[in-house]
């Protein structure tokens, strides 16, 4: 007689790291004025903020007011299972007595893109696709339309300064486009994008993502 067959154990999903802010985001902080930071993240999970960089607890919500104006960084990682995810807000804060404009700052570190493969005379093979420098807690999406492409739209959350796309199993056909999306909300953003050809190297494009822009511009 047979034993019973286990069926292996359902890998539990990763978690997702979130949180909102009262006052809401449309509404520019002051100095001195306290604001609730309350996190969204998967039920269960362990949460560890931070604020300008300083450890500020583990609780659901946080409560801080700011004393200089400027721009200011909160940031949300939620660990579940040994896996965590981090989200991050930049937002302006100004003072009440000399209010000054908040124009959006740039990425800081600001990403580098890197491309590598060969240009063959149907296309190029690609053997890795590095976006390097970007701050913890950035969102890369990377989008392949065209003929060879082995997916649509790859996303990734940047945990130590760099997202790596190593298995290209096709030739991009000429043609084909790669578009990378490094963004943080509330920075400047970075767009790379690369146009295959047949026997040359790719026609590279560098451009900048302005907060809730859908489409890059010129940086300037």
């Amino acid at each position: 007689m047979l034993g019973a067959v286990c069926a292996p154990a359902a890998l539990a999903a990763p978690p997702v790291a979130a949180f909102h802010r009262d006052p809401s985001e449309s509404i520019t902080l002051v100095t001195g004025q306290p604001a609730t930071f309350t996190s969204d993240s998967t039920s269960g999970s362990t949460l560890r903020w931070e604020i300008d960089g300083v450890p500020f607890g583990g609780a659901r919500s946080v409560t801080h007011s700011f004393a200089s104006a400027g721009f200011h960084v909160v940031l949300l990682k939620a660990t579940l299972n040994g896996d965590s995810d981090i989200a991050l807000s930049v937002f302006g804060v100004n003072s009440p007595l000399y209010p000054i404009p908040l124009e959006p700052p740039l990425m800081k570190p600001f990403p580098t893109v890197r491309l590598v493969g060969v240009a063959l005379p149907r296309g190029t093979r690609i053997t890795l696709l590095a976006v390097r420098g970007a701050p913890r807690g950035a969102r890369v999406k990377v989008r392949c339309t065209g003929r060879g492409c082995p997916f649509r739209t790859r996303r990734r959350t940047v945990i130590t300064g760099r997202v790596r796309l190593s298995k290209w199993p096709r030739v991009l056909r000429p043609r084909a486009r790669i578009e990378i999306f490094v963004r943080v909300p509330g920075v400047i953003g970075k767009y790379t994008a690369f146009r295959i050809r047949a026997g040359k190297r790719p026609v590279r494009i560098d451009r900048c993502l302005k907060p809730g822009a859908s489409k890059p511009t010129r940086c300037t």
